[in-house]
Protein backbone atom coordinates (compact mmCIF):
# COMPACT_ATOMS: atom_id res chain seq x y z
CA UNK A 1 0.00 0.00 0.00
CA UNK A 2 1.39 3.68 -1.29
CA UNK A 3 1.09 5.71 2.34
CA UNK A 4 0.78 8.86 0.47
CA UNK A 5 -2.39 7.68 -1.15
CA UNK A 6 -5.90 8.38 0.10
CA UNK A 7 -7.70 4.94 0.22
CA UNK A 8 -10.85 6.51 1.94
CA UNK A 9 -14.61 6.01 1.04
CA UNK A 10 -16.38 9.77 0.79
CA UNK A 11 -20.08 9.58 0.89
CA UNK A 12 -22.37 12.29 1.04
CA UNK A 13 -26.12 12.63 1.69
CA UNK A 14 -28.98 15.21 1.03
CA UNK A 15 -32.71 14.32 1.73
CA UNK A 16 -35.56 16.63 1.61
CA UNK A 17 -39.19 16.01 2.47
CA UNK A 18 -40.76 18.84 0.37
CA UNK A 19 -39.74 21.40 -1.84
CA UNK A 20 -41.96 23.78 -4.47
CA UNK A 21 -40.62 25.28 -7.17
CA UNK A 22 -43.16 27.81 -8.63
CA UNK A 23 -43.53 30.93 -11.68
CA UNK A 24 -45.69 33.43 -11.55
CA UNK A 25 -47.06 35.55 -14.25
CA UNK A 26 -47.46 38.40 -12.72
CA UNK A 27 -46.60 40.77 -9.69
CA UNK A 28 -50.22 40.00 -8.38
CA UNK A 29 -48.72 36.60 -7.72
CA UNK A 30 -50.84 34.41 -10.13
CA UNK A 31 -49.12 30.65 -10.67
CA UNK A 32 -48.66 29.25 -14.15
CA UNK A 33 -46.89 26.28 -12.77
CA UNK A 34 -46.09 24.67 -9.79
CA UNK A 35 -43.06 22.00 -9.66
CA UNK A 36 -43.17 19.78 -6.59
CA UNK A 37 -40.64 17.37 -5.13
CA UNK A 38 -41.08 15.18 -2.38
CA UNK A 39 -38.97 12.57 -0.85
CA UNK A 40 -36.01 13.53 -2.54
CA UNK A 41 -32.71 11.68 -1.68
CA UNK A 42 -29.45 12.26 -3.16
CA UNK A 43 -26.16 9.98 -1.82
CA UNK A 44 -22.97 10.07 -3.48
CA UNK A 45 -20.38 7.58 -2.64
CA UNK A 46 -16.89 8.16 -3.87
CA UNK A 47 -13.84 6.14 -3.61
CA UNK A 48 -10.87 6.28 -5.32
CA UNK A 49 -11.63 7.27 -9.03
CA UNK A 50 -15.07 5.82 -9.10
CA UNK A 51 -17.94 7.58 -8.43
CA UNK A 52 -21.71 6.25 -7.54
CA UNK A 53 -24.77 8.54 -7.45
CA UNK A 54 -28.30 7.85 -6.50
CA UNK A 55 -31.37 10.10 -6.41
CA UNK A 56 -34.77 8.87 -5.41
CA UNK A 57 -38.16 11.48 -5.76
CA UNK A 58 -41.62 12.13 -6.41
CA UNK A 59 -42.36 14.97 -8.50
CA UNK A 60 -45.10 16.66 -9.51
CA UNK A 61 -46.39 19.33 -12.46
CA UNK A 62 -49.77 21.29 -12.47
CA UNK A 63 -50.50 24.12 -14.19
CA UNK A 64 -52.74 26.70 -14.67
CA UNK A 65 -55.69 26.14 -16.99
CA UNK A 66 -57.56 29.43 -17.92
CA UNK A 67 -60.57 28.05 -19.45
CA UNK A 68 -61.36 26.38 -16.13
CA UNK A 69 -59.64 28.91 -13.44
CA UNK A 70 -58.11 26.45 -11.48
CA UNK A 71 -54.89 24.23 -11.51
CA UNK A 72 -54.91 20.98 -13.33
CA UNK A 73 -51.55 18.51 -13.49
CA UNK A 74 -49.61 18.75 -16.18
CA UNK A 75 -47.84 15.12 -14.65
CA UNK A 76 -49.08 13.18 -11.97
CA UNK A 77 -47.08 12.11 -9.23
CA UNK A 78 -44.43 10.29 -10.55
CA UNK A 79 -41.65 8.03 -8.22
CA UNK A 80 -38.58 7.41 -9.56
CA UNK A 81 -34.86 5.78 -8.62
CA UNK A 82 -31.65 6.75 -10.74
CA UNK A 83 -28.16 4.90 -10.11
Amino acid sequence: MDPFFDYSIHTMSLQVEHLTFEILKNSFGVKILQFKVDNLFLKQIKKLHNSVIAVKATIAVDYFNKRKITYEPLLEPWEFTLK
